[in-house]
């Protein structure tokens, strides 16, 4: 199953928003939740952001997944993440009594606003930690202007 989400930093007025304290960037919790129910939450994650919602950190659930199993790439301005845990063998003479743990292959997707990057991907203790920075270039960031008096 392929989960699609939309995570659009790239809009100046974003960081604007964030600065002035309103926006859309509120509500981006409520929409992945909304959106989880639609298209599965598996694996599940969290996302976080810092105070000027210029970094972001997404972290997925991948208990049972070797960092081998697991790819991660970025292309045309879409995060792919893929995951295919490798079956465990058991030892000869041994058979499950129950099979709870499930062996799934997965693949999240998450399209990436123009000037998000991501920074670095590590694994810990079943955790998949990918940093995401927002770098909006001089140019295209807001501008506040003083009010000159005449």
């Amino acid at each position: 199953m392929t989960t699609v989400r939309r995570i659009n930093l790239d809009n100046p007025m974003n960081l604007f928003d964030s600065v002035f304290g309103s926006g859309l960037y509120h509500q981006l919790p409520n929409i992945w939740a909304e959106q989880a129910k639609v298209t599965g939450n598996f694996p599940p994650y969290n996302l976080t952001k810092n105070e000027d919602a210029t970094q972001y950190n997404l972290t997925l659930a991948v208990a049972g997944f070797d960092p081998e199993d697991i790819d991660v790439s970025v292309e045309n301005n879409k995060l792919m993440i893929k995951g295919q845990a490798q079956a465990k063998n058991l030892p000869d003479g041994v058979s499950y009594v129950h099979k709870g743990i499930a062996e799934r292959v997965f693949t999240k997707e998450f399209s990436l606003g123009e000037y998000v990057e991501v920074t670095s991907v590590t694994y810990e203790n079943g955790l998949l930690d990918i940093s995401l920075q927002l770098r909006v270039p001089e140019h295209k960031k807001p501008k506040k202007f003083s009010i000159a008096i005449k």
